[in-house]
């Protein structure tokens, strides 16, 4: 989506992109309070049952909707109509893993499946780069800023993350872990050049290869002919705190950049102007006219 328009319509950039899956956690946790062994491993089959039988019901209504083409009644399912997409390849699935288990588990699923792939987490992703780059799988890094998974792990895993996988020539993306947070998105970025990744492929991971990586970078991510005219100005290094926005366009239409923020800075400004200028007819010196002698 963009962030302009008047409906939801207006705001689209493109629909649908892919569909989502959580991925069940692989790992079995022990310890004071944790469930019994056997409930979790109970609890983690029966989600990649459902999963399974999910994908196997979509391809039954996919071979049943193509032998109804010549004729005949047919009945829409949109539960499964809405995965015909992902079957064909036309868009991808994205799988929400962060563990090594997960990751080689979804990757397997995926060949298993046809389906394209692209991993979104993906702290764990280095560790599997070479089954990622074979298989051409992206990953999405969702958080640079957070701590390390493992007690044994260093504490700038996180922050690593994107140059092990660039190093690996796995193709990736950086977000930032939840869209409220998006707004410090330039920096999980910095924080990744300061930790390995260039600057240059540090602004390519939140823009242009975050829209090859969705399938939108014919319309988006770089400055070329025949593309959206979306784009920003800033007073410097876009990844730099100290950098402001002053004009954005979507689709070549200029964004207002007012706020709440600025209305209330330009408010306060304005009160301690006057506050500071002499109300007109005032004096600075003593009254005149008579006086009360001694």
């Amino acid at each position: 989506m963009v962030l302009d328009g008047w409906t939801w319509e207006d705001a689209t950039l493109r629909a649908p992109i892919g569909m989502v899956v959580n991925w069940p956690g692989m790992l079995l946790v022990r310890g004071e309070g944790a469930p019994p062994e056997e409930k979790q491993k109970e609890s983690r089959d029966q989600a990649l049952r459902t999963l399974r039988a999910a994908f196997a019901d979509a391809r039954a209504y996919q071979a049943a909707k193509r032998s109804a083409t010549g004729g005949g009644s047919f009945a829409t399912d949109l539960r499964w109509e809405a995965m015909v997409p992902v079957l064909e390849r036309k868009v991808p699935l994205f799988v929400v893993a962060d563990e090594i288990l997960q990751i080689e588990a979804a990757v397997a699923f995926a060949q298993a499946e046809s389906l394209r792939l692209v991993l979104v987490g993906g702290y764990d992703a280095p560790e599997a780069a070479t089954l990622l780059a074979r298989n051409d799988v992206p990953v999405i890094v969702s958080a640079i800023h957070r701590l390390p998974r493992r007690r044994g792990d260093p504490y700038d895993a996180a922050y690593t993350v994107p140059a092990r996988l660039a190093k690996a020539g796995v193709r990736f993306a950086i977000a930032n872990g939840s869209s409220w947070n998006e707004r410090n998105l330039p920096y999980a970025a910095a924080t990744a050049a300061a930790y390995g990744l260039s600057a240059d492929q540090a602004l390519r991971s939140i823009t242009l290869d975050a829209a090859s990586i969705l399938g939108i970078a014919d319309r988006v991510g770089s400055l070329e002919p025949g593309k959206d005219a979306t784009l920003f100005v800033t007073t410097g290094d876009p990844l730099e705190q100290p950098s402001e926005v002053v004009r954005a366009w979507i689709g070549g239409r200029a964004v207002d950049l007012n706020d709440r923020q600025k209305t209330l800075n330009e408010k306060y400004r304005e009160k301690y102007r006057r506050l500071a200028t002499p109300a007109a007819g005032a004096s600075s010196g003593a009254a005149s006219g008579g006086g009360v002698g001694r």
